[in-house]
């Protein structure tokens, strides 16, 4: 079953509180993609979001390979800092 199909499967075992809170983290998740610079974000949601790898995403915004590596670190960084 795909990534996204099987988040869209309701698990038997979580009760109602803990499907809420899975609501709420990623509420705040998007909450903080938000605040982060548009090339930050679009990164993050290309790697994370699309699936793609650090070669594939470089090609899609111009840049090394390495670059992304360093950025996507910082981001990820970043938002684990703030949470």
């Amino acid at each position: 079953m795909p990534a996204t199909a099987a988040a869209a499967v309701p698990d038997p075992v979580a009760g109602p509180l803990e499907h809420l809170m899975g609501q709420e983290d990623v509420e705040r998740i998007r909450s903080e993609l938000a605040r982060l610079p548009a090339e930050t974000r679009e990164l993050l949601l290309l790697r994370f979001g699309d699936g793609l790898r650090f070669a594939e995403i470089a090609q899609v915004l111009g840049l090394g390979e390495a670059a992304v590596r360093q950025r996507t670190s910082r981001a990820v960084r970043e938002l684990r800092a703030r949470w």
